[in-house]
């Protein structure tokens, strides 16, 4: 199983299952997909290996000072949005923090991603992927709690908008070649 195999599995699962109207993959966040409705914004990272797992989290990972920077803010969201509503100023960065953070695994990674995923942040969700494909092979195994409780801003779905419409010229221009 590879990421593309569960990125492909996490759209159909977030677009129809749970009726998610925008997803896509790579958007912000340096996030490997994103799913978005008027309420809420989820960000899934996806590992297929626990040498991946442990690197996403790790100091000597290469994107390690944006990745901190991300999941420090992450760990504080609720802090964030408090100020923001006692200064009302908040940078462009914060509006992209998503309500819900969940690392997705092939099924035989679940126990040890849960174990990672607590470690860094209890708040974190993970979801497991079944090989074979078909309605039932995404499965939320632990819930992942809100990191705050604000919806996307119009800025924020204006950039996911525009990475799913990039995404889907780039899949027509393939299929037609």
């Amino acid at each position: 199983m590879n990421s593309t195999y569960i990125k492909n599995e996490l759209f159909k699962y977030f677009r129809y299952n749970r009726q998610f109207w925008l997803c896509c993959t790579e958007g912000i966040n340096y996030s490997d997909f994103i799913a978005m409705n008027e309420n809420t914004m989820i960000e899934v990272e996806v590992k297929i290996s626990k040498a991946d797992i442990k690197a996403e989290f790790s100091d000597k990972n290469k994107y390690c000072n944006k990745y901190k920077k991300h999941y420090k803010r992450y760990n504080n969201a609720e802090n964030i949005f408090k100020t923001y509503e006692e200064t009302r100023k908040l940078d462009n960065t914060t509006m992209n923090i998503p309500n819900l953070f969940y690392v997705a695994v092939p099924q035989e990674l679940l126990e040890f991603a849960k174990a990672e995923v607590n470690k860094i942040n209890p708040k974190y969700g993970v979801i497991t992927v079944k090989d074979g494909g078909g309605r039932d092979c995404v499965f939320i195994m632990k819930d992942a709690k809100k990191l705050h409780t604000y919806k996307p801003n119009a800025k924020t779905v204006k950039m996911i908008g525009k990475r799913c419409s990039s995404e889907l010229c780039t899949l027509r221009s393939k299929f037609l070649r």
